[in-house]
């Protein structure tokens, strides 16, 4: 596999696709966190939002919770992901790839 794109619509921290819904969003799965400074955030992980029946949103109760503590960004590209077209939002991902999406493809293909 190779990187096809930088993330630079969804897991961007306060702007982004998420930023009226959510006020923004990252992966926490991308964050490095200090468990002893952010242990409400790492409850969260058990909530998913409510009507999910997914139940795959409770990073988003996380990245919520992160929002009130102090941290600092790198503004570099440090994580990697495997977006596949299963995904519930492969679609616009899709879109906003454009043909990075389709590289990504015949890449893996």
């Amino acid at each position: 596999m190779r990187p096809a794109a930088v993330d630079v619509w969804e897991s961007v921290g306060e702007g982004g696709m998420f930023a009226q819904k959510f006020g923004g969003f990252v992966d926490p799965n991308c964050l490095m966190i200090d468990k002893r400074r952010c242990e409400a955030a790492l409850a969260c992980w058990n909530m998913p939002l409510d009507n999910d029946a997914t139940q795959m949103t409770a990073d988003r109760r996380v990245y919520a919770q992160l929002r009130t503590q102090p941290g600092r960004g790198t503004n570099l590209a440090t994580s990697y992901y495997v977006a596949g077209a299963s995904d519930i939002l492969a679609p616009v991902r899709a879109e906003l790839m454009g043909e990075a999406w389709t590289r990504a493809g015949a890449l893996a293909g």
